[in-house]
């Protein structure tokens, strides 16, 4: 049993391999976020095996091919750059992952046992008389947590093993001595959500990070306001008040929600003929205020009959006799009115109105609408229904 267990371990025994240099980062690997001790059991869950042939995964599935494992991982086991496999393998992709660079190959290897008495998370522990390697994530006195691969044979990872520094002591290689203290070996994450709002001209977002470490758990886009319209921009006048309603979309085509993401505010009144602001207030995950405008206008007024006279026609008016300031009556001898003529009158309690010198025999097309004036400006009706008739 004692040869079938050497056998085993020495398995794990490495030779150097000379490569190309690769230059050394203060942390290439996570890009200057703290690595935490969960951050790394979340990447190879305890129970699983570090093959595959993918140093960055793992699989569910143990290895039974050791006999026939190269460095470069050919037989399935994965390999720390072509150069470790194994248990030393995941043990230095562990340091790699927390301080980046190059462990095999630039860690300062103590090959004294007193390298016990500071040794700190982060460390490679060389033991078993040169057949097996762990990655060290606390150091209690004389006890020493860690984490390793291999202990059975089959590539399994396993995690919040101990051992204390005496029975280390008794089958002592090396200490391969991590470039500082590992400070996320004790970090616990405290993930809080920061939201840099979106406006009218910019994206937001939303992102999840540690308020220690700074490390971004997730990160996710608030798409800016696209659009903000209402149901309609012109209401004829009935005496009733008049709310058109607001739509509000990002530039994904998203419909954002009334008083989640904005309030709406309207002018006072707005039965009569005039105009009105209505401001939409960006609230929630967006910022910002955009004001948009509606108008009453005229209720229409429309051509009862039209008599023909010679070179002149008399209108008969349907009238508007509520919020109205007077009519324009248009004629034209063009059904398009490509060409026309305006005759305004300025009583709307006018019910007649004659148009003289037109020319005889001749079809005139003749259409009206209401208008209102209200301070310095006139708001009118849409035009009524077009009539014809010939002069005589």
């Amino acid at each position: 049993m004692k040869k079938r267990l050497l056998k085993i371990m020495s398995l794990c025994l490495l030779t150097a391999m000379i490569i190309t240099a690769i230059p050394i980062s203060a942390s290439a690997a996570n890009t200057g976020e703290m690595i935490t001790v969960a951050d790394l059991k979340a990447k190879y869950p305890n129970g699983k095996y570090w093959n595959g042939k993918n140093a960055e995964t793992y699989t569910s599935t143990p290895c039974n091919h050791h006999g026939r494992c190269s460095f470069s991982g050919s037989c399935g086991c994965n390999t720390f750059k072509g150069q470790a496999i194994q248990c030393m393998g995941f043990a230095y992709q562990l340091g790699y992952l927390v301080f980046g660079g190059n462990p095999y190959r630039d860690w300062r290897k103590n090959y004294s046992v007193s390298a016990l008495n500071t040794l700190k998370p982060g460390d490679v522990i060389r033991l078993n008389h040169n057949r097996h390697s762990i990655f060290v994530t606390a150091v209690n006195g004389e006890i020493v947590t860690y984490a390793d691969c291999n202990s059975d044979g089959h590539c399994i990872i396993r995690w919040d093993k101990k051992i204390t520094k005496s029975k280390i002591r008794a089958s002592f290689s090396y200490v391969a001595v991590a470039p500082a203290k590992w400070t996320g070996a004790s970090h616990t994450h405290n993930y809080k959500k920061q939201v840099t709002k979106a406006t009218l001209t910019k994206n937001g977002k939303v992102v999840e990070k540690c308020t220690g470490c700074q490390k971004v758990k997730s990160q996710s886009t608030i798409y800016k306001v696209a659009s903000i319209k209402l149901s309609a921009t012109s209401h004829s006048y009935n005496g009733k008040q008049k709310t058109p309603t607001v739509t509000v979309k990002d530039v994904e085509g998203n419909i954002l929600k009334k008083d989640k993401d904005y309030t709406v505010t309207y002018s006072s009144g707005r039965k009569t003929v005039g105009t009105y602001k209505v401001t939409v207030k960006m609230k929630g995950n967006y910022s910002g205020t955009k004001t948009l405008t509606f108008k009453i206008i005229p209720r229409a007024a429309s051509v009862n009959k039209l008599t023909a006279n010679k070179k002149e026609i008399t209108v008969k008016l349907n009238r508007s006799l509520q919020q109205s300031s007077g009519y324009q009556i248009q004629y034209s001898t063009k059904k398009d009115f490509a060409k026309y003529e305006t005759k305004t009158i300025s009583n709307y309690q006018t019910s007649f109105a004659t148009i003289k010198n037109l020319k005889s025999k001749k079809t005139y097309y003749v259409r009206v609408r209401t208008y209102k004036t209200v301070g310095n400006k006139k708001y009118y009706s849409n035009w009524s229904t077009v009539k014809s008739v010939k002069t005589k």
